[in-house]
């Protein structure tokens, strides 16, 4: 599933995932404030990368001005922004 590259989610309809290894623990983990989810692995390993994303590379074949690039968060002076993630670790069956 990752041997090319990452799952992007630009605008996932979710804000929270359940992974469940086939034996083991199961990671509950749910984000706020950030709009875009990375999702890799490298191929052979035990881990996978759960990324909440503000942000992503510049899409193929984008050559606009820097603050044009989609999935840029624009704060004015004076604005703030919060985000943030929790994991939880399930006990197995």
């Amino acid at each position: 599933m990752f041997k090319d590259d990452a799952l992007i989610f630009l605008h996932p309809a979710s804000r929270s995932l359940r992974f469940h290894p086939e034996k083991g623990d199961a990671l509950a983990f749910s984000w706020h404030g950030f709009e875009q989810l990375g999702l890799w692995m490298k191929p052979g390993s035990d881990f996978l990368c759960i990324e909440p994303w503000q942000g992503y590379a510049s899409p193929t074949g984008f050559d606009g001005p820097f603050e044009q690039k989609p999935g840029l968060l624009h704060l004015q002076p004076g604005e703030s922004w919060q985000a943030g993630w929790s994991v939880a670790l399930q006990p197995g069956s």
